[in-house]
């Protein structure tokens, strides 16, 4: 289907470009009738002379003008050719025009096709133009000596505003054609990119006739015209550039791609399939950006950006929407199978490997796909159905979901409402809950703490992961009420767990939209005094890139959480670029190694080694080393080898809900046999 869709378009701009070049020919024919019938006057070859001249070497040596990002190149093209048939030579300002088109054409190898029509439609323009001007009355050369009529003057002004609108249509209509879009979203980019500089080259044709017809040594300036000229057409297609391009990977930004979005679902509303849209967003981004940098985030947004670039000639468009999030109009894929194919496809290539600064990134996408169809309704119902269906993809793990636009889906599933739900959470008293998991002494197998670990149970979706919702509460102050919810939930089942050991440490990760709140110390106090819990029971886990930000803030918060007698621990170390020096800074009492390198330390000897000079690290800095994941009972007795202090994971037990997590403890008073083949 898709291979037909492409081949129905280019059969209609086959037909078309045909039919204008058809047109262009009669045309020729008539402007030389007229011209040698109704045109008089004297001419200044001369000035012909080296207007043509100017005009050619311009136009073949467009290097020197202004290139569009997004419309082809600029060059002084209309000035001189409009100059020229105001010069009182329509036949040559045509014949000039179609050789000045066709001449770079050919040297750039544009296609037969692609140069045939600029031949034609600049031909018919200007054309238009001389007939226009023959009916006014304006049949005469413009000179410093001419009579300067009010109808002339009137009709130099409608020809050249013909000649923008006539080309400015022609275009619109086969790059339409070519992409199956409406003409009237293209007619409207085709203005906004050419208004600023073939308007205003338009404008100056007679100023460069008088000029030149006043004395040929004046032609210089009228390089410095067109240079003023370029420079300002330089500056106001670069802002509209700016205006609807994201400045990171030069896709359309959100703006631009709804408006596009809309233009399209208009103009394909009364014919029904228009193709699919897909909304990507990246998994496992926030920690490349927290534990790699923000520069790397940066790159490895730019190159998504360059992977999803599809061929524009299909009318494929791609957008950055914003942070991690991009979306893509495909016009061919109007059907489920052709839809979900193009959704594999993209998650294909975005799952291989990224070069950043010469090492390899890997990270997926979650895809949702929304067909298009005469029900569609706007831009804004197609994201939000298309949000439903990538929230999805991200719960099943399925990587592209597939979603039809209904007007009442988009009320329920995705970011929106997952967000909507989570204040309906925290006002309730039973969807969040917490689950420990067990830290152990490695070298005595005392159980020394528990990691608690927020779940929540959704009523309509069931279980959702962290992964899921804590990354979209960080972006709003809604991560600071699930912090003290979690704060809370601890403090209360710490009890159960206190009851059997009062030396435990229960550890809380804490987001770092926390440490850059003065007031989350007293927050932290508050609760604790509330629940009657000492402050030396809780350890606060927080990544490096905490320190990232507001540095200052974030040292302070922590400082104070230390002087009230809570431990801090830099949690997920190893993961990406951690300093060893930067940790001489840091006021912590605790290292936890990312379960990446731990996971890494059976099969790589790197990792192992890593893992070795992290823990000799730990202890030459006087702080405790734990590796968390650890979920093989051999890596397990490697670390009790190599020194490391305390571990959690599988092999030891998985996360449990406090009064399961209180019995396991109750039933281990001297903890597990570490030495036992099986610990569980």
């Amino acid at each position: 289907m898709i291979q037909r869709a492409k081949q129905t378009r280019s059969d209609n701009v086959a037909m078309f470009v045909l039919a204008t070049g058809m047109v262009a020919v009669v045309l020729v024919a008539v402007v030389w009738w007229v011209d040698h019938t109704l045109w008089t006057g004297p001419i200044n070859w001369p000035a012909v002379a080296a207007m043509t001249a100017m005009y050619l070497i311009g136009e073949v040596h467009s290097v020197a003008w202004l290139s569009r990002r997004d419309g082809g190149v600029v060059t002084p093209g209309w000035a001189f050719s409009y100059a020229l048939l105001l010069l009182g030579v329509p036949t040559v300002a045509v014949l000039a025009t179609a050789v000045a088109c066709i001449l770079p054409d050919v040297v750039r190898r544009k296609g037969l096709l692609r140069t045939s029509f600029n031949a034609s439609q600049t031909v018919i323009a200007l054309a238009a133009a001389t007939l226009l001007l023959t009916v006014v009355g304006g049949s005469s050369p413009l000179g410093i000596d001419a009579e300067l009529r009010f109808a002339w003057m009137v009709g130099i002004v409608i020809a050249a505003g013909l000649i923008f609108v006539i080309n400015s249509l022609l275009t619109a209509i086969v790059i339409a054609l070519n992409q199956g879009v409406s003409v009237g979203v293209m007619l409207r980019q085709a203005t906004k990119l050419s208004v600023s500089a073939d308007g205003a080259l338009l404008a100056l044709s007679p100023l460069f006739v008088i000029a030149a017809d006043f004395n040929l040594l004046t032609t210089p300036l009228l390089g410095l015209i067109a240079f003023l000229v370029f420079h300002s057409a330089r500056q106001a297609l670069e802002r509209e550039h700016r205006a609807s391009h994201d400045h990171l990977t030069s896709l359309l930004n959100a703006r631009a791609f709804i408006g596009h979005l809309d233009g399209h679902l208009t103009a394909y509303a009364p014919t029904g399939a228009a193709g699919c849209v897909l909304l990507l967003d990246l998994d496992g981004f926030k920690q490349i950006n927290d534990r790699l940098g923000h520069h790397i985030g940066d790159a490895v947004l730019n190159q998504v950006g360059q992977r999803l670039v599809f061929d524009r000639d299909a009318g494929a468009v791609a957008s950055r929407l914003g942070g991690d999030e991009f979306a893509v109009l495909i016009p061919d894929a109007s059907d489920r199978e052709a839809a979900m194919r193009l959704g594999h496809q993209v998650a294909a290539a975005l799952s291989e490997p990224l070069m950043i600064d010469g090492f390899p990134v890997t990270i997926g996408a979650s895809i949702g796909i929304v067909l298009l169809d005469s029900t569609s309704g706007t831009a804004d119902e197609v994201l939000r159905a298309a949000d439903v269906a990538m929230y999805e993809a991200k719960r099943s793990r399925s990587v592209v979901s597939l979603a039809n636009v209904d007007r009442v889906a988009p009320q329920t599933g995705g970011r929106l409402a997952l967000l909507a739900g989570l204040r309906g959470a925290l006002d309730s008293d039973s969807q969040l809950q917490m689950a420990y998991q067990p830290l152990v002494d490695l070298h005595g197998g005392r159980v020394v703490g528990f990691e608690a670990l927020l779940r929540w149970q959704h009523p309509k979706f069931g279980a959702v992961t962290p992964a899921d919702f804590v990354a979209l509460a960080e972006n709003t102050d809604l991560i600071t009420e699930i912090t003290e919810r979690v704060l809370e939930l601890v403090a209360f089942d710490s009890h159960q767990f206190l009851a059997i050991d009062p030396d435990l440490q229960l550890a809380v990760n804490v987001s770092t939209r926390n440490l850059r709140s003065r007031h989350f110390p007293d927050v932290v106090n508050a609760i604790l005094s509330t629940n009657r819990l000492a402050a030396k029971n809780i350890s606060v886990e927080v990544t490096e890139s905490a320190f990232d930000a507001q540095p200052e803030i974030t040292s302070d918060v922590i400082n104070r959480l230390r002087s009230s007698g809570l431990n801090i621990a830099i949690d997920d170390f190893g993961a990406g670029y951690s300093s060893f020096s930067r940790l001489l800074d840091l006021p912590i009492d605790q290292i936890k190694i990312d379960r990446s390198l731990i996971g890494q330390m059976a099969s790589d000897q790197r990792g192992f080694l890593i893992v070795k000079a992290v823990i000799e690290l730990s202890h030459a800095m006087g702080v405790t080393c734990i590796a968390e994941g650890v979920e093989d009972l051999g890596i397990l007795h490697q670390l009790r080898m190599m020194g490391c202090d305390y571990a959690q994971g599988f092999v030891i037990a998985r996360p449990m809900a406090a009064p399961i997590a209180a019995a396991w403890l109750a039933e281990r008073p001297l903890g597990i046999p570490i030495h036992m083949e099986h610990a569980r």
